[in-house]
Protein backbone atom coordinates (compact mmCIF):
# COMPACT_ATOMS: atom_id res chain seq x y z
CA UNK A 1 0.00 0.00 0.00
CA UNK A 2 1.53 3.37 -0.72
CA UNK A 3 0.82 6.01 1.44
CA UNK A 4 0.56 9.50 -0.13
CA UNK A 5 0.32 13.14 0.99
CA UNK A 6 2.37 15.88 1.83
CA UNK A 7 -0.02 17.00 4.68
CA UNK A 8 -1.27 13.38 5.97
CA UNK A 9 2.73 13.11 6.30
CA UNK A 10 3.33 16.07 8.78
CA UNK A 11 -0.24 15.02 10.73
CA UNK A 12 0.79 11.75 11.25
CA UNK A 13 4.45 12.61 12.58
CA UNK A 14 3.61 15.03 14.52
CA UNK A 15 0.24 12.92 15.94
CA UNK A 16 2.63 9.85 16.44
CA UNK A 17 5.13 12.14 19.02
CA UNK A 18 2.54 13.80 20.82
CA UNK A 19 0.94 10.79 21.20
CA UNK A 20 3.76 9.11 22.77
CA UNK A 21 4.80 12.56 24.93
CA UNK A 22 1.08 12.35 26.82
CA UNK A 23 0.92 8.87 27.18
CA UNK A 24 4.38 8.23 28.64
CA UNK A 25 3.44 11.57 30.63
CA UNK A 26 0.43 9.97 31.92
CA UNK A 27 1.67 6.52 32.67
CA UNK A 28 4.72 8.29 34.43
CA UNK A 29 2.47 9.88 36.59
CA UNK A 30 -0.02 7.08 37.63
CA UNK A 31 3.03 4.93 38.46
CA UNK A 32 4.62 8.06 41.01
CA UNK A 33 1.46 8.57 42.72
CA UNK A 34 1.18 4.14 43.46
CA UNK A 35 -1.88 4.06 41.02
CA UNK A 36 -0.58 1.19 38.43
CA UNK A 37 2.79 -0.71 39.13
CA UNK A 38 5.76 1.03 37.26
CA UNK A 39 5.66 -2.48 35.15
CA UNK A 40 2.73 -0.88 33.15
CA UNK A 41 5.24 2.08 32.50
CA UNK A 42 8.01 -0.39 30.98
CA UNK A 43 5.44 -2.22 29.18
CA UNK A 44 4.58 0.75 27.64
CA UNK A 45 8.55 1.49 26.89
CA UNK A 46 8.82 -1.99 25.10
CA UNK A 47 5.27 -1.46 22.77
CA UNK A 48 6.84 1.91 21.90
CA UNK A 49 10.01 0.22 20.63
CA UNK A 50 7.80 -2.73 18.55
CA UNK A 51 5.47 0.35 17.24
CA UNK A 52 9.20 2.18 16.10
CA UNK A 53 10.06 -1.17 14.68
CA UNK A 54 7.08 -1.21 13.03
CA UNK A 55 7.66 2.04 11.60
CA UNK A 56 11.10 1.21 9.76
CA UNK A 57 9.12 -2.04 8.11
CA UNK A 58 6.20 0.26 6.26
CA UNK A 59 8.73 3.30 5.67
CA UNK A 60 9.95 1.72 2.45
CA UNK A 61 6.10 1.86 0.94
CA UNK A 62 5.99 5.85 1.95
CA UNK A 63 5.37 8.17 -1.06
CA UNK A 64 7.87 11.09 -1.50
CA UNK A 65 5.43 13.55 -0.58
CA UNK A 66 4.70 11.59 2.14
CA UNK A 67 7.79 11.03 3.39
CA UNK A 68 8.81 14.56 3.15
CA UNK A 69 6.06 15.68 5.26
CA UNK A 70 6.84 12.92 8.01
CA UNK A 71 10.50 14.53 8.09
CA UNK A 72 9.35 18.00 8.07
CA UNK A 73 7.10 17.34 10.87
CA UNK A 74 9.79 15.13 12.73
CA UNK A 75 11.62 18.42 12.51
CA UNK A 76 8.92 20.85 14.06
CA UNK A 77 8.63 17.87 16.81
CA UNK A 78 12.42 17.89 17.31
CA UNK A 79 12.23 22.04 17.50
CA UNK A 80 9.63 22.29 20.36
CA UNK A 81 11.68 19.77 22.31
CA UNK A 82 9.23 17.07 22.44
CA UNK A 83 11.57 14.47 21.27
CA UNK A 84 14.69 12.82 23.18
CA UNK A 85 17.98 12.56 21.71
CA UNK A 86 16.99 8.56 21.78
CA UNK A 87 14.24 9.45 19.74
CA UNK A 88 15.43 12.33 17.53
CA UNK A 89 18.66 9.37 16.77
CA UNK A 90 15.99 6.79 15.86
CA UNK A 91 13.72 9.10 13.32
CA UNK A 92 16.39 10.78 11.70
CA UNK A 93 18.29 7.42 10.35
CA UNK A 94 14.34 6.16 9.62
CA UNK A 95 14.44 9.16 7.57
CA UNK A 96 17.38 8.67 6.25
CA UNK A 97 17.16 5.01 5.22
CA UNK A 98 13.59 5.69 3.79
CA UNK A 99 15.34 8.67 1.41
CA UNK A 100 17.95 6.61 0.20
CA UNK A 101 15.84 3.35 -0.57
CA UNK A 102 13.70 6.24 -2.64
CA UNK A 103 16.32 7.43 -4.59
CA UNK A 104 17.78 4.03 -5.02
CA UNK A 105 20.71 4.38 -3.24
CA UNK A 106 19.65 1.02 -0.73
CA UNK A 107 17.76 -1.36 -1.86
CA UNK A 108 14.50 -1.95 -0.63
CA UNK A 109 14.22 -5.98 -0.72
CA UNK A 110 16.67 -5.74 1.89
CA UNK A 111 14.40 -4.16 4.31
CA UNK A 112 11.59 -7.03 3.90
CA UNK A 113 13.86 -9.33 5.81
CA UNK A 114 13.16 -7.30 9.63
Amino acid sequence: MIISGFGYGIKKSTSEVITGVVATSVYGVLANMGLIPYEIVLVFNVLSILGVIFLIEKAPFWSLTYLIGWVIGIIFMISVGLLSWVDITIYIAVSIVSIMIKLGVLNSHSSHSI
